[in-house]
């Protein structure tokens, strides 16, 4: 029964998947179904057409890849804006912008741990080549 539930709207919640996220349509239509069969129990046909249950999922979808994206693109600026100021040492991996300057004090330490959650997101920028 689910299966002919994504034969006939599939393709429909996949075009308006496709209008809004483009690429990513194919994930978040998966996502979509998949959360529809987890809440196939809580589906009421009298209150809601299966149509616009499905939108209304999908549009959920949507709304957390485009808060993740954006997440994503101000984390990466923020770390742009530092400069990344390297060790004498070209063996050294350890920036001297993620060393604390003196080692008392809360925030000091906070300031290290956030200097270096910076640090690690530049380090998996310049690993992982992004496509939203």
């Amino acid at each position: 029964m689910f299966a002919s539930l994504f034969d006939w709207h599939g393709t429909g919640v996949h075009r308006y998947l496709g209008r809004r996220v483009g690429e990513r349509a194919d994930d978040l239509l998966s996502d979509t179904f998949l959360i529809a069969f987890r809440r196939r129990a809580a589906y009421r046909p009298e209150r809601l057409e299966v149509r616009a249950w499905l939108i209304g999922m999908a549009t959920k979808l949507v709304h957390g890849h485009v808060r993740t994206e954006q997440r994503w693109y101000r984390a990466l600026a923020r770390v742009a804006a530092e400069p990344v100021v390297h060790g004498a040492d070209p063996g050294d991996s350890t920036d001297r912008s993620c060393r604390p300057s003196s080692p008392t004090g809360p925030s000091t330490n906070s300031r290290f741990l956030r200097r270096l959650r910076r640090r690690r997101i530049i380090e998996m920028a310049e690993q992982v080549t992004y496509n939203p």
